[in-house]
């Protein structure tokens, strides 16, 4: 009876873990692609964006998951060498976080490229760059 119960508990979790992903299953070779749009300038709004990326990698397997965080507009102050969330983003840019900041964004806002962390992307318009990551497939996000 102890033995019947164990396989049906074990069948049971595992089909649990099975089916947490949609066909076809995320892997390295095949993994899902997320892209976040950030336009605002609210730090409270840009803690919760970073929370969820760290619960978005969590949620999958290593190397399982892309992610992509559009920085424009009011946005953009997350990416400055001055944010106070350097720390956080330089830690999720080693863990393969890609940060693209919006020329176009910079050139309205006077922002010099000196001005901007180091190992940041750069598109000319983010909105392009989120119109083209979609149409690629990625699963667009908004904070």
């Amino acid at each position: 009876m102890r033995k019947l119960l164990f396989i049906v508990l074990l069948s049971l979790s595992l089909w649990g873990v099975q089916s947490r992903y949609a066909s076809p299953h995320p892997t390295i070779e095949n993994p899902r692609h997320a892209v976040f749009q950030f336009s605002v300038g609210d730090e409270k709004t840009a803690s919760k964006l970073l929370s969820y990326i760290v619960n978005l990698q969590k949620g999958y397997e290593p190397g399982h998951i892309d992610v992509a965080v559009v920085c424009l507009n009011d946005g953009i102050f997350l990416l400055k060498k001055d944010t106070p969330f350097k720390e956080r983003i330089e830690s999720l840019t080693q863990s393969g976080v890609e940060f693209v900041a919006c020329e176009n964004t910079m050139e309205t806002k006077k922002i010099p490229k000196a001005d901007m962390l180091n190992g940041l992307s750069y598109t000319k318009t983010g909105m392009q760059e989120l119109i083209e990551r979609k149409l690629s497939g990625w699963v667009y996000l908004l904070p």
